[in-house]
């Protein structure tokens, strides 16, 4: 059975989200931590304070997606590295642009060295030359956190690392995305 676009995304990004929930939580759950955390708010007179939920993230916010409420937020409007949100940011942009997952690209020198050192990376990482599908490309960036399949899925889309980024940015500056702002990685 193929997956269409629109299954594969939302998958992946709902895979990759609950990976970083996942991670995040230490002795209960996360929603369970964020739960105990309204409890706690609704009871205290300090509603500049936010409790503790047991994250570690410099920065989250949490919405009430029927309402577009901020329950709970740390860091909301700080300007920090977007980590993981890049790669889901390539996804959909992927995703949206190309028309057919199934074509294939090849791997270019420049994608792999732009990559820094220690950084996520597929093992063994692909060589210049080599052949993927789109669809296994973002099977890498997803399911291995694989930052030289973003280059090379950048260069499949765009021709280049620059060029994408650019798309990138275009597509964050819609209304949700406001303050995202995404930066070619050099090493």
């Amino acid at each position: 059975m193929r997956l269409n676009k629109k299954s594969l995304l939302l998958g992946m990004i709902v895979l990759l989200l609950s990976c970083i929930v996942g991670s995040s939580a230490k002795n209960s759950s996360f929603l369970e931590n964020v739960q105990a955390s309204m409890v706690q708010e609704k009871d205290s007179d300090q509603s500049q304070d936010q409790p503790e939920i047991g994250v570690s993230a410099l920065g989250y916010c949490v919405m009430n997606a029927d309402t577009g409420e901020i329950v709970l937020q740390k860091n909301a409007d700080e300007k920090l590295h977007p980590a993981s949100i890049t790669k889901i940011m390539t996804l959909l942009v992927t995703v949206e642009q190309c028309k057919n997952l199934d074509s294939v690209t090849t791997v270019s020198e420049n994608a792999l060295n732009q990559i820094a050192p220690l950084s996520s990376t597929l093992h063994p990482m692909p060589k210049p030359g080599e052949q993927f599908t789109i669809r296994d490309l973002l099977y890498g960036l997803t399911m291995c956190s694989g930052n030289e399949c973003a280059n090379i899925l950048a260069e499949a889309v765009c021709g280049d690392i620059d060029s994408f980024v650019e798309l990138m940015n275009k597509r964050a500056k819609k209304p949700v995305q406001k303050h995202s702002l995404f930066k070619p990685s050099r090493t």
